[in-house]
């Protein structure tokens, strides 16, 4: 099974993460690694508009690769990328559609 390279990384298949937690502890980690290269952030960098049009196209490319996740356009709104948490919930969602 082949990867995808995102910054310095190799993302290879789905990730086995099966709460909201590990999820969104692993778009923190990818946003502070990648994207605010290594800056460790207090609070959410969502929430906080940190995060410009083309930081959240590789959020999405990162979930796709990581979870397999690909959304629609209808989900494509602000309200679903507002916050970290909401961005999880949004892959599990996506993910239980999936695996239904």
């Amino acid at each position: 099974m082949g990867g995808s390279t995102i910054g310095s990384r190799t993302v290879v298949g789905t990730s086995g993460a099966g709460d909201v937690t590990g999820v969104e502890a692993e778009l923190r980690r990818f946003i502070e690694d990648e994207i605010l290269d290594g800056e460790k952030m207090e609070g959410d960098p969502l929430q906080q508009g940190l995060l410009d049009s083309l930081a959240i196209e590789l959020v999405l490319d990162f979930i796709l690769t990581t979870y397999g996740v690909e959304f629609e356009d209808e989900e494509l709104v602000a309200e679903n990328f507002s916050s970290l948490d909401q961005v999880a919930g949004l892959v599990e969602a996506r993910r239980a559609r999936v695996d239904e």
